[in-house]
């Protein structure tokens, strides 16, 4: 099970592009996907077919099934194929490029790729003959699950998408373009394209819908006011979207990004970076390295990449996934939604009623403040309590493999906290000190007590 290339690293982020343009959250790179459709382009080539149906009458379904894909509880898939003719010019972005355009151009590969019910996506693309030609072959695989995922982490290295090139100019006007030299360039109270070069420039919108890029070196990029789209590029860029609904893409290197006011959307890249959502409902996505992230005011979505993650927010009524990595996520005072994922998470919930899920390692989970749901999911998961947390409930406790972990409420015995236990409808309700409450759905006293830690 090898990890993606680095021209399938490059489809996705052209894919989780045009989804963050409609406020739909990325794709996750998952490996036993990826397996299937690389294994499907393969086969097309060496079939000489073209088709959804594979080898041996196989369906797309079938194949990620045949791959290990975990469909669980309510589940969705779907594949689009497509191949194109080498253009012969060295190595194959353009040809992924035209594809994915291609693909974006129809209305039924579209859906696929911007449906906001799928979660995990898989990418097969091979150079091969097919019919006497030397074409490009892609499968792209999609599916949710309620079940485990194994997500591709790209052996913890940055996977920068191709070979830099200078950007290719784009349409209509350029108000500035830096060169070599540390530049600054300013905007104006209208659109403007401003585009940085190869040092460590200062770019500028003022106002207005812009489109900023700061190319290599290590920039800093402010959007001020208006709706605008602003990437760092290469190199350890600070960018800042300032006011209005903005889309930031940090692109390799350590960036720090920051939405400020309104509903912004930032998605991180192959560095260790730090994201800040500002006010506004905003949109976090991590990288494939340690990154951190602040939701900070509003409504936020925080979704972690494939490192060892910090995700923080304070404040509103959020959601927080983890990723592949051992992510720490710490929610505040609002009734939040919270998810493990891949990884041994170490999870918070704050104030506020909260709904708190593992993933598929062994997690800790402490509700916090508040009257909170708490689901380990697989793996064998710590649940901690401490006095003033309110009244939590577990709904899939394991006997044998999770714990509960009451060790700040000093009980002295587990017949000290047997005698604190009633059986209500085939759950366990232990009333502890100071008003609090746990309920464990399901279990039985006799099982529970061999799993204390106090």
């Amino acid at each position: 099970m090898a990890n993606a290339s680095a021209s399938e690293y490059y489809m996705l982020t052209l894919i989780n592009e045009e989804r963050a343009r409609i406020g739909v959250v990325p794709l996750r790179l998952e490996q036993r996907l990826n397996d299937a459709a690389e294994d499907h382009s393969k086969w097309m080539l060496a079939a000489d077919i073209f088709s959804h149906t594979g080898q041996g009458g196989s369906s797309p379904r079938d194949r990620m099934i045949d791959a290990g894909f975990d469909f669980s509880g309510a589940t969705r898939s779907g594949e689009n194929v497509g191949l194109q003719s080498e253009r012969g010019s060295p190595g194959i972005q353009d040809d992924v490029e035209d594809i994915h355009q291609s693909l974006m151009n129809s209305s039924g590969h579209r859906a696929n790729l911007l449906n906001p019910n799928y979660d995990y996506i898989g990418l097969g693309i091979e150079q091969g003959d097919y019919k006497g030609y030397d074409v490009v072959m892609i499968t792209q695989t999609f599916a949710s699950t309620s079940g485990s995922a194994l997500l591709d982490t790209g052996g913890g290295t940055p996977v920068p998408p191709v070979t830099p090139e200078p950007d290719p100019e784009p349409q209509g006007p350029i108000l500035r373009r830096g060169d070599s030299a540390d530049n600054r360039l300013d905007g104006t109270a209208g659109a403007d394209t401003i585009h940085g070069g190869g040092g460590d420039d200062t770019l500028t919108g003022q106002g207005g819908n812009d489109e900023m890029r700061g190319n290599y070196g290590n920039d800093l990029m402010n959007g001020q006011g208006g709706a605008d789209v602003l990437r760092g590029g290469l190199g350890d860029d600070t960018v800042s979207g300032s006011g209005g609904n903005d889309m930031i893409w940090g692109e390799p290197g350590d960036d720090d990004l920051s939405g400020g006011n309104g509903h912004d959307t930032m998605i991180g890249s192959s560095g260790a970076d730090i994201l800040r959502g500002g006010d506004g409902n905003d949109s976090l996505n991590g990288g494939n390295h340690g990154d951190t992230m602040y939701g900070e005011e509003g409504a936020d979505t925080l979704s972690a990449g494939n490192g060892n993650d910090l995700l923080i927010d304070a404040r509103g009524d959020n959601e927080l996934r983890g990723g592949s990595g051992r992510d720490t996520v710490n929610a505040g005072s609002g009734d939040d939604r919270i998810f493990g994922d891949g990884g041994a998470d170490t999870l918070h919930g704050g104030a506020g009623n909260d709904t708190i899920r593992g993933g598929g390692a062994a997690d800790t989970i402490n509700g916090g403040q508040g009257d909170d749901l708490l689901i380990g999911n697989w793996g064998k998961d710590r649940f901690v309590f401490v006095p003033g947390g309110g009244n939590d409930t577990i709904r899939d406790f394991e006997d044998g493999r999770d714990i509960i972990d009451l060790t700040a409420y000093g009980f002295g015995s587990a017949t000290e906290i047997a005698n604190r236990a009633d059986m209500v409808d085939g759950d366990v309700v232990l009333s502890l000190t100071g008003g609090d409450s746990l309920t464990v759905e399901n279990t039985l006293l006799s099982e529970m007590l061999d799993d204390l830690s106090f």
